[in-house]
């Protein structure tokens, strides 16, 4: 199953990912967790538990099926985007 992908351009930490939209191949019974992981095999800088899948403003849910997207969402293209997550401590 082909997904397209594209980097939200105001709000990832990737030097190497650009605006353009690429294509993932995964396994439809795949969850969003593993398409996270496959898309952050391509850019070494990104770590998967620091970005988001987004479509239409709204972040998708890890446990969400790959097939969901083209089936329930009828997605075009998903977004990734920096995680906000709020730090324990900061180190000064």
């Amino acid at each position: 199953m082909i997904i397209k992908v594209r980097f939200h351009s105001s709000n990832t930490t990737s030097q190497t990912a650009s605006n353009e939209v690429f294509q993932v191949d995964v396994n439809p019974n795949d969850d969003l967790a593993t398409l996270k992981t496959i898309i952050t095999l391509r850019y070494s800088d990104l770590d998967p538990e620091l970005i988001d899948l987004m479509y239409q403003g709204k972040v998708l849910k890890s446990e969400m099926k790959c097939i969901a997207i083209k089936d329930e969402l009828n997605a075009d293209v998903i977004e990734v985007r920096s995680a906000k997550r709020s730090s324990c401590c900061n180190i000064m």
